[in-house]
């Protein structure tokens, strides 16, 4: 994808990626409210740059979340793409169904920051690729 024919929307419940990432949009809530959100702008016609259970985390084992969506400029008609649609019904149902659901804020500070961390670390290569990091990675 050429990042300049697209609008990106960055859906998101870690605060460490907003300081990072143009058009992050921060969530407070879990990773289930993020995939939800996700869920709603596929509908109004955006369309999943991310898979929504990108890193094989388990709802039990990660409490952030984050989704990178697109649009072509300029066209806000687009209809909902329903293979988008159906691979975030997939990961709703998968998450509603889980025994535990990590929280933000659940951890220490310092195993918080980690998996802030590695949340932004799986999705760096995505960020760069569609041009929204606001400085290059180190």
């Amino acid at each position: 994808m050429h990042p300049s024919l697209f609008l990106y929307l960055t859906v998101t419940n870690n605060p460490y990626i907003i300081e990072r990432v143009k058009g992050a949009k921060l969530l407070k809530g879990t990773a289930l409210d993020v995939m939800t959100e996700a869920r709603n702008l596929v509908h109004a016609g955006w369309n999943l740059v991310t898979s929504p259970l990108y890193g094989n985390f388990k709802p039990n084992q990660q409490p952030y979340r984050t989704i990178v969506l697109s649009k072509w400029k300029g066209d806000n008609n687009m209809p909902t793409d329903f293979e988008f649609l159906n691979y975030l019904e997939e990961a709703i149902s998968i998450y509603k169904d889980a025994p535990i659901i990590r929280q933000v804020g659940e951890f220490s500070e310092e195993i918080d920051i980690d998996f802030r961390q590695l949340d932004f670390m799986l999705m760096s290569k995505t960020f760069q690729n569609c041009g929204l990091l606001l400085s290059p990675l180190n």
